[in-house]
């Protein structure tokens, strides 16, 4: 079985084909060999085995929003993917089964330790299990709640005049998706910024039916704009 954090510390080195080896070639002999025996005996991974004292919280519906906020500003950061397996385990992978919580930094940090230290073969398997569990809710049953499942041509029209120029437009993108987990959380309290930790413990079970109706309702919305918007032109 080879630990978590020497499978990242692998796959880190994995970026190019002869990477690894490059690596290897480039260590000391005695590291060399210890590297060697590692992975002679770690790969293929094997059998997933859970450690003792981890509860899993791979159910989107029973997080609390801060936790989602965390798992999703990680999964779509440019960050590699072994920097992004680490980052959500400690997110998924909990000291307790109750509700999430990471305000005691020793317990946080003795807890990372114990992540790091699991076998790579079950935070491999959890994290895949995750990620199948979380796009069934967010992609399925709550399809557009959270993301948009429109095309970019009907979010920004049809019609050239309303295209803003591709600068712009990759500004606020990237501002767009900076702040969006926030400027979800403070509509949920009404901008009041000092009631935030509010907005961060709502159950998902309560926030997605709500974001489900918010997008139903722009949808249509908007839709009702864009056909009043048509039917004046040809009024004119």
């Amino acid at each position: 079985m080879i630990a978590l954090r020497d499978h990242l510390e692998i796959q880190s080195n994995n970026t190019s084909e002869g990477s690894v080896d490059k690596w290897i070639e480039n260590m000391p002999e005695e590291e060399k060999y210890s590297w060697l025996i590692k992975m002679q005996s770690g790969y293929p991974l094997g059998n997933p085995i859970k450690p003792d004292g981890v509860y899993e919280h791979i159910d989107v519906e029973k997080m609390i929003y801060g936790q989602f906020m965390m798992i999703e500003m990680v999964l779509n950061s440019e960050k590699p993917y072994h920097e992004k397996l680490r980052g959500v385990l400690h997110l998924i992978l909990r000291p307790s089964s109750g509700k999430f919580d990471n305000e005691d930094k020793s317990i946080e940090e003795s807890f990372q330790s114990l992540i790091d230290s699991m076998g790579a073969a079950y935070a491999e398997d959890v994290f895949s299990r995750f990620l199948k569990a979380r796009d069934q809710v967010i992609h399925e049953k709550y399809a557009g709640a959270i993301y948009s499942t429109e095309s970019p041509s009907e979010i920004v029209g049809e019609d050239e005049d309303e295209v803003v120029s591709s600068t712009m437009d990759d500004a606020e993108s990237k501002l767009n998706q900076n702040w969006y987990f926030y400027v979800i959380a403070k509509s949920f309290v009404n901008d009041d910024i000092t009631r935030l930790s509010e907005a961060y413990d709502l159950s998902m079970s309560t926030v997605l039916p709500e974001l489900s109706y918010r997008s139903q309702k722009n949808r249509i919305e908007e839709t009702k704009a864009r056909f009043e918007k048509t039917a004046a032109s040809f009024r004119k």
